[in-house]
Order: structure tokens, then C-alpha cells, then sequence
């Protein structure tokens, strides 16, 4: 029997299977105004599987028609100050390390929160196409240096060739991920020094970390260095730079458009695969020992949350099982309060209102947050325990 998948990268039909998850919500930030709303969150099936002949992890069940980008997808981090800092830093990098004249481009921009400080950094213009874009939450006023166009990207949308071509956490997203590279290769002339930087999930650190939290339907692809760089040669682009960042939940890649003596990514090893088959074999194992934790908690009178409400903490709720168990998600973006997690109808609420709520226990979805939130939790009044999301609940921990 001929193996059914196909790699949507390489299109290789040698793939290996790894963990299938049923009844995955589709959506992990859209903003659910009702319970029942939430409750009713389309779902679909999480089967990751693996490509022995380029390395690339992908969902072989993934449906993109589950999916709906408009401007109800909340998925902005800028009320972090944490997280603003790191986009500020990253944002400088991108403008130092861009060579070409024109427009600085982002492929899913988002409400426009980098290209605002594109701008504000010096940038001569910025465009960015986001079709969940929303006018009312827009980081910057447009004018003719600085638009947003709400609907996807596509190269003859460009007027002028772009000094940089930037995709940030939209990659992971795209149902053809080859095809989406080959449109940004598309977009450069041939004589024209054009930058692209893309970031996307560190699928080696979210598979080495077990990280139980970062399986989601909306990510369709999982990247590491090695499979990112393949991708990238087969769509027409070189790799320059290749790093992480946040502390390692990021790759950060920097390519222009290749030339026919540009050297070839390495072929596959049998390692390449090996994080991704580890963290598949044990997944399941260690959402066992998440739920037993939760449950013997909540038996002994404690009352826990989340803080984060957002796509760890619906990826966690997938592979645990657990809602019942909690009594909200906390977070600090406000247009997410009085909003509902969707599949569990776990209710979102701001630090203020969580504190009236004598909550114990706050798992917290992203560990870099542990010390901005301890400080928001003080300034609430807030007094619970602080456990970071791990592989595994903290009595399990070696």
C-alpha cells in the first residue's frame, strides 16, 4: 500500500507517521464573545507526521477551509512589555541588516505593530498585508508611507522592488508553504539586493522541550533550521543567517533570492527526524501526568488558572483534557476580557478581575513571562503559586 501523504515542501512521498490528536479546535485567538460561541469552535485532526527526505514536520490532515483570518484572529503580544522589547531589538536588527532601497514588506503584519517601528526607526515606507487586519486596532494612522492592505499576500500587489521582505509567525500558518517562499522570490528582481527574514516557531525546541503547549491546528508546518533551509532552497533563496531567539522558541532567518553557485543544504540524516519521533512517542505520556497533577490539585481544594489566554494554554487544554479543571485564563490584553478559550468555554479575565477570584495556582502557558507577570500579579493582589508550563507538572520534574 503507497504511503497517502505527500510533503507539501519537497513533495516526497517517503513519510514517516508520528502522533495523531482528535478533535483539535481550529482557531486558538479568535476572540469568543459567548460561551456557546466557544463551545462550538469548529475542530479538526492534529496528525503530525515527518519527511524522511527533507526533515519537514507537517499536519498531513491539516484542512485550511476550518480556518477563518479576519479581524476577529486577537493574536497581538504588544500589551507584553517583555515581548515589546524583543520586537523593538528585532525590528532594529531587520533595518541594519537590510541592504536594497524600497519599501520594507511584512507578509502577515498583523495589526502593524513592527511595521510601526520599521517606521519609527527610519524606514523610507511600509506595507504590510494582513487579511485579519483591523483598522480599529492599527498601530500607526495610514498615509501613503505607511498602508496595510487586508487580504494576502501576492508579488504584483508590490509597486517598487522592497529594501526587505519579512514574514513574521506566518509561515507555520500557510497550507503551501513552498509556494508562499516561491512568492516572496517571486516578488525580487534579479538585480535587486532584497532581504527576507522570516520567524516561525523553533520546532527543534518545541520538540527537544516536549513542549506540551505548542500543538495547535493553526500550525500546520513545524520547522527546524535544517528543514527551514531545504525549504528555502527549493523555493529559489540562499540562506545568510540562521538563528534562534526568545530564548530558543524562535528561528530567525535571513535570505535573499540564490544564485546558481550558491552551495546546497546538506541532505537528511537519520537524526533529523529523531526530536520529533522522541517528543511523539512521550507527548501522551506526559499529558497523563499533567492531568494527574491537575486533578489532585483541584481534589485538595486548590482553584487554578491560566495566565495567558491564549494559544499555549488551548493547546494544553487539547492534549490534557483538563478545562473542567480551571477556573480562567488571565491575561493583560483587554480586548480578550469577557472573552471564552475556544472548545472548553474557559472564561479570559483581566489580573484585576482574577484577583477577586481567589485563585491558587496559575499555570503560567510561556515561562519567559514568569518575572512581568509576577510583577502584574503583585500589583494585582494577586497571591497564587506561579508554575511555569513545562514537558511535565513540577512534582514530576527530575
Amino acid at each position: 500500500m503507497s504511503n497517502p501523504y505527500t510533503c507539501p515542501c519537497c513533495l516526497s512521498n517517503n513519510i514517516t507517521s508520528g502522533l495523531c490528536i482528535d478533535e483539535v479546535p481550529a482557531h486558538s485567538v479568535r476572540l469568543h464573545t459567548s460561551k456557546a460561541s466557544a463551545i462550538a469552535e469548529p475542530l479538526g485532526e492534529l496528525n503530525l507526521v515527518g519527511c524522511e527526505t527533507c526533515g519537514f514536520v507537517f499536519n498531513a490532515s491539516y484542512d485550511p477551509t476550518l480556518h477563518r483570518y479576519d479581524s476577529s484572529y486577537e493574536s497581538t503580544q504588544s500589551f507584553s512589555q517583555t515581548f515589546n522589547a524583543f520586537n523593538k531589538v528585532l525590528a532594529r536588527s531587520i533595518l541594519e541588516a537590510t541592504v536594497a532601497d524600497g519599501p520594507v514588506v511584512e507578509i502577515g503584519c498583523g495589526n502593524g505593530e513592527l511595521l510601526s517601528l520599521f517606521a519609527e526607526l527610519g524606514a523610507r515606507s511600509v506595507v504590510g498585508f494582513d487579511p485579519a487586519f483591523s483598522p480599529e486596532h492599527a498601530a500607526f494612522i495610514p498615509n501613503s508611507f505607511k498602508k496595510v492592505l487586508a487580504h494576502y499576500f501576492s508579488p504584483k500587489d508590490l509597486t517598487e522592488p522592497a529594501s526587505a521582505i519579512v514574514s513574521k509567525m506566518t509561515l507555520e500558518h500557510v497550507a503551501d508553504p513552498l509556494a508562499f517562499l516561491k512568492d516572496i522570490a517571486r516578488a525580487i528582481p534579479v538585480d535587486h539586493d532584497t532581504r527576507v527574514f522570516i520567524q516561525v516557531p523553533n520546532a527543534q525546541h518545541v520538540f527537544g522541550a516536549q513542549s506540551i503547549g505548542d500543538l495547535l491546528y493553526e500550525h500546520c508546518n513545524y520547522f527546524t533550521a535544517q528543514s527551514l533551509d531545504r525549504a528555502f532552497s527549493l523555493a529559489g533563496l540562499q540562506t545568510l543567517e540562521m538563528e534562534t531567539a526568545f530564548d530558543d522558541q524562535y528561528l530567525h532567518a535571513v535570505a535573499r533570492l540564490a544564485n546558481p553557485t550558491d552551495p546546497k543544504p546538506k541532505t537528511v540524516t537519520q537524526g533529523d527526524l529523531a526530536a520529533f519521533q522522541s517528543f511523539a512517542s512521550q507527548v501522551r505520556e506526559n499529558a497523563r501526568l499533567w492531568r494527574e497533577w491537575i486533578s489532585q490539585k483541584t481534589a485538595a481544594g486548590h482553584r487554578l488558572a491560566f495566565w495567558g489566554g491564549a494559544s499555549k494554554a488551548v493547546g494544553f487544554l487539547s492534549l490534557t483534557g483538563s478545562g473542567k479543571h480551571f477556573r480562567c485564563a488571565i491575561d493583560i490584553n483587554p480586548r480578550k476580557s469577557g472573552s471564552y478559550l475556544p472548545a472548553t468555554g474557559i472564561e479570559i479575565v483581566s489580573p484585576d478581575a482574577a484577583s477577586h477570584m481567589a485563585i491558587t495556582d496559575i499555570l503560567v502557558c510561556n515561562p519567559i513571562y514568569m518575572g512581568e507577570i509576577q510583577g502584574i500579579a503583585d500589583q494585582s493582589g494577586i497571591s497564587a503559586v506561579l508554575h511555569p508550563m513545562g514537558a511535565t507538572p513540577p512534582k514530576s520534574r527530575g
